[in-house]
């Protein structure tokens, strides 16, 4: 568990493994919410599943109990598997698969804007000081994970009820079922606003200096084969 905040820095889809034969203990949820602070794709492997009471209210109490103390990670979908068989293990690749394409996904201006217009006719922001919360327009700004930048004239006066509330209305009409998805507002004429959350720029910054020295990295091994062909080539 101590490794795990580190190995999560790099990982876009994080596999969580239960033993169920254990129950769902504190570290299970400990790295469950490792994950949900890196902003990483998320799926739960319930190992020994044959243990479980096989009866179908015992199988529905083990899920519930998942999603109650894990509810941060309610887009990660769980897997049954058996680690000892290799019962349904075939299936993690495509469940893989199929939360990292909406990792990356992006969509279109025009069609974020339509949902968040949407959403804000069907039920308007509260008041703030009297005045009405405007929002002007919308983008997607990133993917892993979609990553979405709303531009209202009183960022800091959105409640998180409302956030909440459009994410969800994001989440369904998208639809983003699989990952995580972030939302940030920003005044029409200021600089983004990551709502005081030093620690989301700082992990930005981190990721974004370790792709940098990467691909450095590989255009100096680039270079020094070209040097080397260059030498056999001219002996």
């Amino acid at each position: 568990i101590l490794k795990s905040p580190d190995s999560l820095d790099d990982c876009d889809v994080a596999l969580i493994l239960i033993d169920t034969s254990e129950g769902i203990t504190d570290q299970d949820i400990t790295v469950a919410g490792y994950a949900e602070k890196r902003g990483c794709g998320a799926i739960f492997l319930l190992n020994k599943w044959d243990l479980v009471d096989k009866s179908e209210k015992g199988q529905q109490a083990f899920m519930k109990e998942l999603r109650q103390m894990a509810k941060f990670l309610s887009y990660a979908p769980a897997i049954t598997i058996s680690a000892k068989t290799g019962q349904r293990c075939h299936k993690i690749f495509d469940q893989v698969s199929k939360v990292y394409k909406e990792y990356c996904h992006r969509i279109n201006t025009g069609t974020v804007n339509r949902i968040i217009e949407d959403a804000v006719y069907r039920e308007e922001p509260s008041l703030h000081k009297g005045r009405r919360i405007k929002f002007f327009y919308a983008a997607q700004v990133a993917t892993r994970p979609p990553t979405f930048v709303c531009f209202v004239n009183y960022p800091n006066a959105v409640h998180f009820s409302y956030k909440r509330y459009l994410l969800n209305q994001l989440r369904e009409m998208i639809p983003l079922s699989l990952t995580p998805i972030k939302l940030y507002f920003r005044e029409k004429s200021g600089k983004m606003d990551f709502s005081g959350n030093t620690k989301e720029m700082e992990r930005i910054r981190e990721k974004k200096k370790k792709i940098t020295q990467k691909k450095m990295k590989q255009r100096k091994e680039q270079s020094r084969k070209k040097r080397e062909r260059d030498k056999k080539g001219t002996q």
